[in-house]
């Protein structure tokens, strides 16, 4: 499904797969006092669910988000797809933190932490956007280099604004963070 662009209904069935170990190994952790390690068959017997999870974010940070400008411009429904798919494990995040406040278990590999990792790989791919910028040897290549740092940064910046905003739940305040991503690009060069 990840392969075939069905991100929405490989996350639904992860997240039932999930949905079914944590609450196997809550009940194990209510019922005994042994330790659940990885090395716990109900774990190992999940183990594969952990590699599918690990291949749908790479999907989403590789595929979608590293390429986000070129998505939103040629389909992005990816975009949004990802996004829905954050926000989902984000939600899940919240409800394995409040069941460990309440019983003292977190299932593995949890919180995820994936609103994070989104932004993270945005503003990663904004700092690559200008380090990638060619530098010429002759003696104005400083000239040249700024006058198409100052292109991309007009067009991406209208991109973000035309067809981000629109793309990214209102709590993302997407066109600050694009522009606090701007600015560290510069700090770097």
């Amino acid at each position: 499904m990840i392969d075939n662009g069905q991100v929405l209904e490989a996350h639904k069935r992860l997240m039932e797969l999930e949905t079914t170990r944590d609450d196997l190994l809550l009940q194990l952790h209510r019922t005994t006092s042994e330790r659940i390690d990885s090395k716990h068959p109900v774990n190992h017997y999940f183990i594969n669910m952990m590699e599918i999870s690990d291949k749908l974010a790479n999907h989403l940070w590789w595929f979608i988000l590293q390429r986000a400008l070129n998505v939103v411009q040629s389909d992005p429904t990816q975009l949004v797809t990802a996004l829905r798919v954050i926000e989902r494990e984000e939600k899940s995040d919240k409800k394995a933190l409040d069941r460990e406040k309440q019983t003292g278990f977190l299932p593995p590999g949890r919180p995820k932490r994936w609103r994070k990792k989104c932004l993270d790989t945005l503003e990663k791919a904004t700092v690559e956007r200008f380090e990638s910028q060619p530098q010429t040897d002759d003696t104005i290549w400083l000239a040249v280099y700024l006058e198409r740092v100052k292109r991309i940064i007009v067009d991406d910046l209208t991109t973000v604004k035309r067809l981000f905003v629109p793309c990214f739940p209102p709590s993302y305040n997407i066109l600050i963070c694009t522009s606090i991503c701007t600015t560290d690009a510069f700090k770097i060069w």
